[in-house]
C-alpha cells in the first residue's frame, strides 16, 4: 500500500474488509467538493444543449439541402419537428447526467459519466457526416453505435440513479426512429 493511498484510507474512514467505509466527515467534504445541485443541473444541461446547438450549427447548409433535395422515406417528420424533438431529449440528457453526477462516487457513476461524454461526442458528430458530407451508410452505422452507446449509459445510469436512467428512453426511442429515417434515406438516395 502506497503512503498516498494510507493517508487517503486513515482519513477517509474506516477500513471494513479492504473496503473503505466513509465516514460523516468524509461524506460532507465529498458533497462541499461537487457543485451545488443547481449549478450541476445547469452545467450538465448547458454542455448536452450547447453540444446539439454547434452540431446543428456546423451541420445548417447540409440541412437546407437536405430539406430541398434528399427523398425522404415514409413518416418522416416536418423539419420544425427535429429542433423542438432534440431540444427536450438534449434537456433529458443533461438532468440525467447530474441525476448521475449528484450520486454516491462509485465505478458505476464514473463508468455513466464516461459513457454520457461519448455518446454526447457520437452524437455531437452525426449531424455533420449525414447532412453535410451525405456519408448516409457511414452515418448508419454511426447512427447505431449511438444507439448501443445511448442503452449502456442508461443501464449505468440505472444502477445509480433510476430516474436518470428512465430519462434516456425518449432518447433510445427518438435514435430508433432515425435509424430507421436514416436507412430510409439511404434507401431512397443511395451513398
Amino acid at each position: 500500500m502506497s503512503k498516498s493511498k494510507v493517508w487517503i484510507d486513515q482519513n477517509a474512514g474506516t477500513a471494513q474488509g479492504g473496503r473503505v467505509e466513509p465516514n460523516k466527515e468524509n461524506k460532507e467534504i465529498a458533497q462541499t467538493e461537487r457543485l451545488a445541485p443547481w449549478k450541476a443541473y445547469a452545467a450538465w444541461i448547458a454542455a448536452s444543449e450547447a453540444a446539439g446547438a454547434l452540431s446543428g450549427w456546423l451541420s445548417r447548409s447540409g440541412m437546407e439541402f437536405y430539406k430541398a433535395a434528399v427523398l425522404k422515406p415514409p413518416l418522416s417528420p416536418p423539419s420544425v419537428v427535429f429542433p423542438i424533438a432534440w431540444t427536450v431529449l438534449y434537456g433529458l440528457m443533461g438532468i440525467g447526467a447530474a441525476r448521475v453526477y449528484l450520486g454516491a462516487d462509485s465505478r458505476e457513476r464514473s463508468r455513466g459519466l464516461r459513457l454520457f461524454w461519448l455518446q454526447l461526442g457520437f452524437n455531437f458528430c452525426w449531424s455533420p457526416v449525414f447532412f453535410n458530407l451525405r456519408w448516409y451508410g457511414f452515418a448508419l452505422i454511426w447512427l447505431a453505435v449511438l444507439w448501443g452507446l445511448i442503452l449502456r449509459m442508461a443501464l449505468e445510469f440505472g444502477k445509480t440513479d433510476r430516474k436518470a436512467a428512465w430519462m434516456q428512453a425518449p432518447y433510445l426511442l427518438w435514435t430508433a426512429f432515425a435509424l430507421y429515417l436514416n436507412f430510409g434515406v439511404l434507401l431512397l438516395n443511395g451513398r
